[in-house]
């Protein structure tokens, strides 16, 4: 899902559901909280020892270092 498209569907939940629901939470922090899981799934990416990282509700996600290694490789001879 692109970004943009996230980001309104985010805003639409938050003015049919959240905003008279939960009147303290702000559209910014209802932002923070839908994409913390990615955020963090990203930031876990980037470490060098690839940890088996879970989202509640999507899954585990395994990063194998001989599939990055083959998808570097093949990458680079597409440049």
């Amino acid at each position: 899902m692109p970004l943009l498209e996230l980001d309104r569907v985010i805003k639409e939940y938050y003015d049919t559901t959240i905003k008279d629901k939960y009147p303290n939470i702000s559209l910014e922090q209802l932002t923070k909280i839908c994409k913390a899981p990615f955020w963090f799934f990203n930031k876990s990416m980037a470490r060098p020892d690839m940890p088996t990282v879970h989202i509640k509700w999507l899954g585990n996600f395994i990063v194998l270092p001989s599939r990055i290694k083959h998808l570097l490789i093949e990458n680079n001879h597409k440049l």
